[in-house]
């Protein structure tokens, strides 16, 4: 896959802007901002913004939320994700807060496994880190715009819905390649108290960064 195929769009809201700007500098990449930072809090809104900035030349596209911290060669790592699964949405980051799946990421990560279904365990789709094919991007945008799904939800569950409807394949890479430490104040939880360990990657990958995050 040639570099130039892979495009990079940081899902942001203003509050967040010095954040967002340099992960986005970073990564060589776009910034999709909520259209409407001061609605009712909902991430789709600006994802649906995020799927819809994918550039034509693009042949796949990695959405990354704006408070995710990726690890030194994600680029790479996420290139070669996308030739060994170049028609599957990839998870590139996989959070602790469902206990069914965290022991699944465990064991597979054990095992030595790269891969791991997400469907036998969530129905929707982690999307702290998504990978996707530029075709499906453009699919569940369709997909959407048909059902006249309007710009409040979660952003995981309706990419989880539309890629059960649509047949598209969800899978999470072992070890993730992206940590989300929750170090900013959520927008979705306004009682946000600091960082919540269930909300941070059940293991990312060693080659990339200079500590893995503990197994729990």
């Amino acid at each position: 896959m040639a570099e130039s195929s892979l495009a990079v769009i940081v899902q942001a809201h203003p509050a967040r802007r010095e954040a967002a700007s340099g992960l986005a500098q970073s990564l060589g990449g776009l910034i999709a901002w909520d259209p409407e930072p001061g609605g009712p809090p909902s991430t789709w809104r600006s994802y649906r913004v995020a799927l819809a900035s994918v550039p034509p030349w693009a042949e796949h596209a990695l959405v990354i939320q704006d408070d995710a911290a990726p690890a030194p060669g994600l680029l790479a790592g996420a290139r070669e994700r996308a030739r060994e699964r170049p028609d599957a949405l990839v998870a590139l980051c996989v959070t602790r807060h469902h206990p069914g799946l965290r022991r699944a990421v465990e064991v597979a990560y054990g095992l030595g496994q790269r891969w791991l279904s997400l469907r036998p365990y969530v129905p929707w789709v982690p999307t702290v880190a998504l990978l996707w094919p530029s075709w499906a991007a453009r699919a569940v945008l369709s997909w959407a715009e048909e059902r006249r799904l309007g710009p409040i939800g979660a952003d995981d569950g309706v990419v989880g819905m539309a890629a059960a409807c649509l047949g598209l394949q969800a899978v999470a890479a072992v070890p993730s390649l992206v940590e989300h430490p929750d170090l900013l104040p959520s927008l979705m939880r306004p009682r946000w108290r600091g960082p919540d360990p269930s909300r941070q990657a059940v293991v990312v990958e060693t080659r990339a960064l200079e500590k893995r995050s503990v197994l729990c």
